[in-house]
């Protein structure tokens, strides 16, 4: 499959690209783009790509009013909730992103309210809790959207993970490993089981949890 070098929703530094214009005669074809502090503007594609803009201008300029335009950015930067809303829609959009393939290439989406705003996705979201804390969703099969996105930590990513098995002990859910940790037995002699006897991980824990109130 032949890859674009960019299409239109790509980040490249603080510039996200809107529209290809078309050549003339004049001049080769440009990109409308949209700089991290809300301005637009128009930008060779070799320039953009060489890292030789990396901004509408707004670095060199000395008014901060012209950098804070869209309410969230700062002068070093984009805020980290626009570095999560940028993130999203290039793992989701553009195949040459290295985390595309687990993403949109399994047919995870961002949804359509927030896919051309960032104020949308900042007004569902709000700011992050805390420094400790990056965009997850509740569940990993379905695609961003405010009902199924939320402001985690890692712990609580970690146990969202399509590779971590989660089951239930005492009516409550917790991760295989926790669960093993609680009933009194290694997670490796545990998954011994499961591999031995054919059983699914919930069984395996429901055996150790009734060994264990045998005694």
């Amino acid at each position: 499959m032949i890859v674009p070098k960019n299409s239109p929703g790509d980040v490249i530094e603080n510039v996200e690209l809107l529209e290809r214009l078309p050549r003339t005669k004049t001049r080769p074809y440009l990109w409308r783009a949209r700089c991290y502090c809300g301005n637009e503007f128009r930008a060779v594609p070799s320039d953009l790509r060489s890292g030789r803009v990396k901004s509408c201008g707004c670095f060199n300029r000395q008014s901060l009013s012209k950098r804070i335009r869209h309410g969230a950015s700062r002068v070093s930067g984009w805020t980290p909730e626009y570095r999560s809303w940028a993130g999203i829609k290039q793992r989701c959009s553009n195949p040459t992103d290295r985390a595309y393939r687990n993403y949109g290439g399994r047919g995870i989406a961002i949804c359509d309210r927030w896919k051309t705003s960032f104020q949308n996705f900042l007004d569902d979201m709000g700011l992050k809790p805390g420094p400790g804390y990056s965009i997850d969703r509740i569940d990993n099969d379905k695609g961003y959207s405010p009902e199924n996105c939320r402001w985690a930590t890692p712990d609580i990513q970690n146990r969202n993970r399509r590779s971590v098995k989660v089951v239930l002990l005492g009516g409550e859910s917790m991760t295989f490993k926790e669960a093993a940790k609680v009933v009194g037995v290694s997670g490796v002699s545990a998954r011994r089981r499961i591999k031995r006897h054919g059983i699914t991980h919930q069984e395996a824990i429901d055996f150790y949890a009734l060994k264990q109130s045998l005694r």
